[in-house]
């Protein structure tokens, strides 16, 4: 007969940053709706540490300068082909 190990298993956390216009309007909801207070709160930036499924969320509040596509495409990072 095999012998049974008990190896604890680790799922793989996700994150996931949003974008908002506003982190104190954002937190308000996400409070609600994940039922937990947010584990980082700074000035313009909350983090939730979600327990199932295993999820770190954050929120990052942008001026609506921060949205046009001009500035996403030169953000937009290139990918290296070799050579």
């Amino acid at each position: 007969m095999e012998k049974e190990t008990n190896i604890p298993v680790q799922a793989l956390k996700a994150h996931l940053a949003l974008n908002v216009k506003s982190v104190e309007r954002s937190m308000e909801f996400y409070r609600k709706m994940l039922g937990l207070e947010p584990v980082k709160v700074r000035r313009g930036y909350a983090k939730f540490d979600v327990q199932n499924p295993p999820l770190n969320l954050t929120l990052n509040e942008r001026s609506s300068a921060g949205w046009s596509s001009k500035s996403l495409r030169r953000n937009r990072r290139r990918p290296r082909h070799p050579v």
